[in-house]
Parts: C-alpha cells; sequence; structure tokens
C-alpha cells in the first residue's frame, strides 16, 4: 500500500496531518482516482506537493467543509412533522456530510453549479440509492448556505434522484440457496430479516435482553414505533447456534456490534454472488417467479415477512404491528400476494362457472 493513500468506501484518498495555528492535530483528505486511471500518479503527486507546508487554515471560510460544520451543528434543532430528528436519521446526516466533506470539502460553495452535482451523481450512478442520499443531504446544506447569504440559488435543487425502483421478495428457491451457503454469521442475519421483518438498522442492533426466545421486542430507529415480533423457532435455533460474544445477536468478526448496516448488507450481496444462490436465482427467473431485470436486495426480505403473515391470515393491521409497518404500507408490500390469495380463495367458483356459453366442468357434468 502507497504511504498515506487510504481507501474509504471503495473510494481512495490521500492523507494528509499536519498541527494548525492553535496547536491542535489537524486531516484532510484529498481525493484521488481509481489505482488504475491513468491520471493517479498525477494526482498523487499533486497531493504529495504540499506537504511541506507547516500550517494552514482548518476549514477554508464559506468552504463546503465550513457548511458541513454549520450544518452539524443545526442537527439537533431540526425538526420534521413528527417532532426532532430520530437518532437513526441524526447518524444519517452526519455520516453523509462528513462523505461530502471528505469528498469536496476544500471547494467554495459559491463555485459549486448544478453540473457539478450532475457529475458527483454520475459518479455513484452504480449505487443509486447512496447517491439520492448524498445529494438529499448536499441539497440541505445548500438550503442553509442560502440561509447564510453564501449563495442565491440551490445548485441542488433540480437535480432530479435515480431511479431505484422496488425492493422485491426473494423466491424461495433463492432463500433457500441463500441459507445453505452463507457463513454462520450472514446466515443468522438473513433469517433474522426473514422471521422478524424489520429494516436492516434496526436488525444489526437486535439485543439479546430485547427477547425471552418468544417475542423480540423493540422500538424502530426510523420511525421511533415499538414492534413485538413473535420469534420463529428457525429464527431461536440459529441465535443459540452463535456464540455470544456481543450484546447484539449480530457482530463483525472482531466480536463488535456492527455499526452501519452497510456492512451486513455486504456480506449478504456476496452470498447472493455465490454460484449456487445464482442458480437458484436464474430458475426463478425461467419460472416466472421474478422478473429478469430485477435485482436482490436485503430489504426485500421485509416484503417476504409481510407476505407470510398475509397468507398465514393475519389482517394487515396484526401483520403491520409485528413489523412495524402502517397498514397501508403492509397493502404496498403484500399487493401481489394479496390478489394471489384471492385468486386462490375464488379458484374453484370461478372455475366452475360458465363464460360466455363456454361450458364449466359441473355444466359438462349436467349434460351427460
Amino acid at each position: 500500500m502507497i504511504p498515506n493513500v487510504e481507501k474509504i468506501e471503495g473510494r481512495f484518498y490521500y492523507r494528509r496531518r499536519w498541527r494548525g495555528r492553535d496547536g491542535k492535530r489537524v486531516t484532510q483528505r484529498i481525493r484521488l482516482p481509481a489505482f488504475d486511471d491513468p491520471a493517479f500518479p498525477a494526482a498523487l503527486a499533486d497531493a504529495k506537493a504540499g506537504d511541506d507546508v507547516q500550517t494552514r487554515p482548518e476549514i477554508i471560510p464559506k468552504s463546503l467543509a465550513a457548511l458541513c460544520q454549520l450544518f452539524r451543528k443545526s442537527l439537533t434543532s431540526r425538526r420534521t412533522k413528527r417532532g426532532p430528528l430520530s437518532q437513526r436519521t441524526l447518524e444519517n446526516y452526519q455520516k453523509y456530510a462528513d462523505r461530502i466533506e471528505r469528498d469536496h470539502g476544500h471547494r467554495l460553495v459559491r463555485q459549486i453549479k448544478p453540473m457539478h452535482v450532475y457529475k458527483i451523481q454520475a459518479s455513484m450512478a452504480d449505487r443509486p440509492g447512496v447517491a439520492n442520499n448524498y445529494l438529499a443531504i448536499l441539497r440541505l446544506m445548500l438550503v442553509q448556505a442560502m440561509k447564510e447569504g453564501w449563495v442565491d440559488n440551490n445548485a441542488a435543487a433540480g437535480v432530479p434522484a435515480l431511479e431505484i425502483g422496488e425492493h422485491e421478495p426473494w423466491p424461495a428457491r433463492v432463500i433457500e440457496a441463500a441459507i445453505k451457503v452463507a457463513l454462520p454469521m450472514t446466515r443468522l442475519a438473513i433469517v433474522t430479516y426473514l422471521c422478524s421483518g424489520q429494516r436492516g438498522g434496526d436488525v444489526i442492533k437486535m439485543q439479546h435482553g430485547w427477547h425471552d426466545r418468544r417475542i423480540m421486542q423493540l422500538r424502530q430507529s426510523k420511525t421511533g414505533k415499538f414492534a413485538a415480533v413473535p420469534m420463529h423457532p428457525r429464527w431461536v435455533a440459529e441465535i443459540d447456534a452463535m456464540p455470544r460474544r456481543a450484546v447484539t445477536i449480530l457482530y463483525d468478526r472482531f466480536g463488535k456490534p456492527f455499526a452501519e448496516v452497510e456492512k451486513i448488507r455486504d456480506r449478504i450481496n456476496h452470498t447472493l454472488a455465490q454460484a449456487a444462490v445464482v442458480t437458484a436465482h436464474a430458475e426463478a427467473v425461467a419460472l416466472g417467479e421474478i422478473d429478469e431485470n430485477v435485482s436482490l436486495h436485503p430489504h426485500g426480505l421485509r416484503k417476504n415477512a409481510a407476505c407470510h403473515l398475509i397468507e398465514l391470515g393475519l389482517s394487515r393491521e396484526e401483520a403491520g404491528s409485528i413489523c412495524g409497518m402502517t397498514p397501508e404500507m403492509v397493502d404496498h408490500y403484500t399487493k401481489r400476494k394479496q390478489v394471489y390469495l384471492i385468486a386462490q380463495r375464488l379458484a374453484e367458483r370461478v372455475t366452475g362457472a360458465t363464460v360466455i356459453g363456454l361450458p364449466g366442468p359441473r355444466t359438462q357434468t349436467r349434460s351427460k
């Protein structure tokens, strides 16, 4: 590895450290191209060229770094219609503010134009969800810059979000294949998603002390709603199979709780890329169980959970109470399953009737 070059969330940075005028240690990260980019050597040389400067201002006035600082200070006073921002939302805002500062903190806010925002979006086009979150926070920050009088217009205001599409439930054959080939901790994560119906941010926070082997109780970090989830025996068995190395039921290879949901998502996505799971996915496509252009995502297991509860005969209110969803959200997540269940329930009546003069089975029997 090249000295002072580090990789953060798939991007390369040159790390520079120095003592500020107040004597405090300051760290600056300068974005670099990928290693295989022809521009990498020149960019690295430019980054190293400033290493002999002993002192620099910690934050350039009216830069994005300065705006990030103001934005962080304002978070505790921000409110939504439901009240103050949830802890999960605060953490998300801070995470993206940190990332924006790393990537573009040296730029003056007044120099940011819509074309720059489009370029930022295009650089993350392979991760549309991340790109949309990144631009949403940048948009909020530029609103604050307008209030401070740093700019007259919001350069990110007219940039549309990237199309993500819905996260589809996993076909049963894919779930079976994934559970069979997954590493133990990843298997527990998949089963926890599937049996709890919760968001990933809540899945990684579930603790042993929150359940009594019958009911898992939690307060959702995004909505603040209380949820109580009956625990399937398979879920309990998977929990029992893992050594207790943390207060949470899921933990990393160092025995520490996962700090970010992306870490466990990466593990699940790695499992989805295994040959046996890819084959199961292809079979599901061939049989029409899922569209060819659909990519599976861990959040799709939340739909699997809701569909399973509806299939068991629970009302949308009951399913929503378990999964922490509104009845409307349950309807949205289970719309295909509900249509199928209605068809199953009415199949005998419909197929036994006469349609436009075509005799059904009962009519044919009477005519003999």
